[in-house]
């Protein structure tokens, strides 16, 4: 870290002050740029139609298979008939993700 040269003085203690702020407040703001960002790519790339779909395949997340044993795995890309979908459902699962880190 490099160091300024402007320094303090109180009750005979010099303390050096630090030119770059911590980390964690140099962090937390480009966090919220990233999900303002995804925010505005979110809603110019998707319309209504493509929305309800995406909402409808959420509630399909999880899908039945091998009959009776009904072992549960996760829809992939690849599950996905339509690219501009798939694309659409992973700028949503972007902001999603980016939201869920915001919180923190």
């Amino acid at each position: 870290m490099a160091l300024s040269a402007a320094t303090r003085s109180r009750n005979s203690v010099t303390k050096i002050i630090p030119n770059t702020p911590p980390a964690y407040h140099i962090a937390q703001p480009s966090v919220r740029l990233t999900c303002m960002y995804m925010v505005r790519l979110y809603e110019a790339r998707t319309d209504r139609d493509e929305l309800f779909e995406i909402r409808r395949m959420r509630k399909q997340l999880f899908v039945k298979k091998r009959g009776r044993r009904r072992t549960r795995a996760r829809i992939g890309a690849g599950d996905i008939a339509s690219p501009a979908l798939a694309a659409s459902l992973f700028d949503h699962m972007l902001l999603i993700t980016c939201q869920e880190h915001a919180g923190d």
